[in-house]
């Protein structure tokens, strides 16, 4: 999503895995970011050990990345819109 500097977002519709990751993309699935950084935070809850965002190690991902693709997002739910915006557009 960033490139030089400057924050691109693009929306398609299909979209090849492959000819991203030749280009230097890091592509991550929308359900393995559901399943590996969206759910294990939202299930801290309120009562955890540690004052730590449990989303942290996503988030300096994010940061890092310089150019990050998040494919096979499908928004059934608010919780699908919620969690693409606060994991993926928010930080981008």
């Amino acid at each position: 999503m960033t490139t030089a500097g400057s924050t691109l977002l693009t929306w398609t519709a299909s979209t090849d895995r492959r000819a991203l990751e030749g280009q230097g993309w890091e592509v991550i699935d929308f359900a393995w970011l559901r399943r590996h950084v969206v759910a294990p935070g939202r299930g801290s809850g309120a009562r955890r050990r540690t004052l730590d965002n449990p989303a942290h190690s996503w988030l300096s991902r994010v940061a890092a990345a310089r150019r990050l693709a998040v494919v096979g997002v499908t928004l059934r739910t608010l919780d699908d819109l919620a969690a693409l915006h606060g994991y993926v557009l928010e930080p981008a």
